[in-house]
């Protein structure tokens, strides 16, 4: 049964892998490339942690296997290695950036 930190979710989707956030009832993350919106999913406001449930639901809402959005958030999982599952080429301008020139290969963990 896997379990994953709200916390680190939203700062992981965020910071690593540049969705932007929209507050609401919810938090809402979009993935934004070339102007438009990719992949979005919706974090709540009031749990602490995220269940197998949510999870299924929020990796099959950014492309990607249960397994594999564990791994997106526990930093196992590269932005360009997701940007790859998703079919994108090796380095496409995500708007959210910070400096769309800098190579995706180069973000990690540390980076954030």
């Amino acid at each position: 049964m896997a379990s994953l930190n709200q916390g680190e979710v939203r700062r992981q989707l965020s910071h690593k892998f540049h969705f932007e956030l929209t507050e609401g009832d919810h938090h809402f993350y979009a993935l934004v490339i070339d102007n438009k919106i990719v992949r979005q999913t919706k974090v709540s406001h009031n749990k602490k942690t995220i269940g197998d449930t949510l999870i299924g639901k929020m990796a099959k809402q950014l492309g990607v296997r249960n397994g594999q959005f564990c791994e997106m958030i526990n930093c196992t999982l590269s932005e360009a290695d997701y940007l790859r599952i998703l079919g994108f080429g090796s380095n496409p301008t995500t708007q959210t950036s910070l400096s769309p020139q800098r190579s995706l290969e180069n973000r990690d963990c540390n980076d954030i």
